[in-house]
């Protein structure tokens, strides 16, 4: 995500609504038809020391079963340092619980200003042992208007022991109204060494009542260098109400259905529509449409067809992420 993550959320096909204390969510997807259907329900609530949210679908019974649910809590809290850990329950398609997942995520702020964070993934069996099955530690710093953010993750390797298999840098440069992000992450190969595996930049900037965003991502190539991959541009209104209106495109060198070769230039093959407004009875509604190009004529957007809606009761519309 962008270094600001405003006007991005298209991208990912939704806006992250603001915390409340409690809130209740639906999502419904549409077919290619139109026809509306409920994909998920959704409620959470946060306390002071912890945070509940579940999230639930209709099973092919038409009975509605759990999906996932999420209990977290604070473990300790003081000088600068918090402990919060955060148990995850996955369920299957006749609403069984798995395995759960525990996440202890440690943080620290140190007198600087700067914050370190080692998040350890922990996965329990069907006896109810937990193994430790993935470690990231992230660095935040910040030198005037730049901020730095260093992240590795470890996991097991063929040895049974800790390696690092992926790291990353970002460095943010914030001024008045506008920000450029360059971010690149690395990872390991077989041999051991790390390759350049993904780079992306981002440009953010606001203005009275708009914001936009570019973000360019390339993706590692034979020989050490990097390619293009996609780019998406984001325009978005916000109204004097806290209503959202935003268009995103996307640009990349794959055409559905065909294969791209090297020489193959950026296209747009995607836009994103995106809409938030306050609805009947004080909810909060958010629309997604699409326009795509056809297999027959590639280069040329299709009508705007609605593919997700949420609907959030407790959430507030001028509440930003």
């Amino acid at each position: 995500m962008g270094p600001r993550g405003a006007v991005v959320f298209v991208v990912a096909a939704g806006w992250l609504f603001g915390q409340q204390e409690s809130r209740e969510s639906t999502k419904y997807v549409y077919d290619g038809m139109g026809n509306r259907a409920v994909a998920t329900r959704s409620s959470s609530t946060r306390t002071g020391t912890g945070a509940q949210s579940s999230e639930r679908i209709e099973s092919v019974n038409g009975r509605e079963i759990p999906r996932e649910t999420v209990e977290e809590r604070v473990l300790s809290e003081g000088d600068g340092a918090k402990i919060t850990e955060r148990v995850v329950r996955r369920y299957d398609a006749d609403g069984l619980p798995g395995p759960p997942e525990k996440i202890r995520i440690e943080e620290s702020k140190s007198p600087d200003g700067s914050i370190s964070t080692v998040t350890s993934v922990y996965r329990s069996d069907l006896s109810g042992n937990y193994q430790l099955s993935e470690k990231a530690t992230e660095q935040i710093s910040k030198s005037g208007n730049v901020t730095t953010v260093e992240r590795s993750v470890e996991k097991p390797t063929i040895n049974a022991s800790f390696g690092v298999v992926e790291k990353s840098s970002r460095t943010t440069t914030e001024t008045d109204g506008s920000s450029h992000s360059e971010s690149v992450t690395y990872r390991r190969e077989t041999g051991g060494s790390f390759y350049a595996a993904a780079q992306e930049v981002a440009d953010w900037k606001e203005t009275k009542g708009a914001e936009s965003e570019t973000v360019t991502v390339f993706e590692g190539a034979p020989g050490g260098k990097m390619r293009f991959s996609r780019q998406t541009v984001t325009d978005a209104r916000i109204a004097a109400d806290g209503s959202v209106h935003a268009v995103t495109d996307v640009y990349n060198v794959v055409v559905p259905g065909q294969v791209s070769s090297e020489e193959a230039t950026p296209q747009l093959r995607e836009r994103q529509i995106f809409d938030r407004k306050a609805g009947p009875g004080g909810e909060v509604v958010e629309t997604v449409s699409v326009r795509r190009p056809s297999l027959a004529d590639p280069d040329r957007l299709g009508e705007a067809h609605r593919i997700s809606e949420v609907t959030c009761h407790g959430c507030e519309l001028k509440k930003k992420p």
